[in-house]
């Protein structure tokens, strides 16, 4: 499908949606990437931070130049409703598939869970979705055109 929009302009879009419209499509797409519902919305939980990150709603941690997002266990468990068997798949999972990095550091409060993810990936689920939100808002398929 064409769009009239260029890509940049299509994910500038996105961003600019409201929360609900925009974490809807980021998740969606997560789960579609990943082929799994638990797996798919964590992913989406960490490309969410990612994406208020750029839009200014929220701070990642910064070591060596690198951006991470990181948690206690129980709040990435708080965050994600994922209980912590589904928690402990859903990282392993992304992070034997190359989607996340993983390191864990111990504070003095207690171990933090940092998880990392490659900018090229996160613009690509924003992009899916981006042109998801197109598609779900084209003619052809508001009159029904594209299944006919």
């Amino acid at each position: 499908m064409n769009h009239p929009m260029t890509d940049s302009d299509l994910v500038t879009d996105l961003l600019r949606r409201d929360d609900f419209t925009r974490e809807h499509l980021i998740t969606v797409q997560c789960i579609r990437f990943t082929g799994n519902v638990h797996i798919g919305w964590f992913l989406a939980l960490i490309v969410l931070h990612y994406t208020y990150a750029r839009i200014g709603e929220n701070d990642l941690k910064e070591v060596a130049g690198k951006y991470w997002v990181g948690k206690t266990r129980q709040a990435w468990t708080e965050d994600s409703r994922l209980s912590v068997y589904r928690f402990r798949k859903a990282i392993k999972t992304l992070q034997d598939h190359g989607l996340v990095e993983v390191t864990v550091l111990k504070l003095a409060f207690g171990k933090q869970i940092y998880v990392r993810m490659d900018q090229t990936l996160i613009d690509k689920i924003l992009l899916d979705a981006a042109k998801l939100l197109a598609l779900w808002e084209s003619e052809e398929y508001i009159n029904g055109k594209r299944y006919q």
